[in-house]
């Protein structure tokens, strides 16, 4: 339930202001596994972003390291099938840093990435509030708008090292 309630918030987020890229490729330079969208490149704000695809015995790892003074909040999914969502973390802290192990991120195929930035006054409880709000969701969200922007959504495709 809470899966599909935070989908809902990131769908009204694709309604807020955005900045659109077509497509992103990310190479993995060092061919270590990693794919690296680092803070200095500005693409996803102020976050370091790394992507491990899945490998023989090993799950996909997403790890976001949030630098900014504004929390934070990602979904990653399959750009053709929406509803399928590979990795998602509604709120990442100022300064903090998250670290997700699960599904399996292609390689060589696009990945849709939405990446959001709560203004300062949009708190932890406030969005597990309105997480858990059910039917009165959209209601509710609406009241809270102003907190909310867009600070990234298009598609990454990452490339294997050749």
């Amino acid at each position: 339930m809470k899966n599909i309630i935070f989908l809902l918030i990131l769908f009204f987020f694709t309604a807020c202001e955005k900045e659109e890229v077509k497509e992103i490729i990310v190479n993995d330079i060092d061919g270590d596994g990693n794919y690296n969208i680092a803070a200095q490149v500005g693409l996803l704000g102020n976050v370091n972003f790394i992507i491990t695809p899945a490998s023989n015995n090993r799950e996909s790892i997403v790890s976001l390291e949030n630098l900014s003074d504004f929390p934070v909040g990602y979904r990653i999914n399959d750009p053709q099938e929406s509803t399928f969502v590979y990795f998602y973390d509604s709120y990442i802290g100022p300064k903090k840093t998250s670290v997700k192990t699960g599904a399996k991120i292609p390689l060589e195929k696009p990945i849709y990435v939405l990446m959001i930035q709560y203004n300062s006054k949009m708190s932890y409880a406030l969005v597990q509030t309105i997480e858990a709000l059910g039917l009165d969701y959209f209601n509710s969200l609406e009241k809270y708008k102003d907190n909310l922007r867009v600070t990234y959504s298009g598609e990454i495709i990452l490339k294997k090292k050749q």
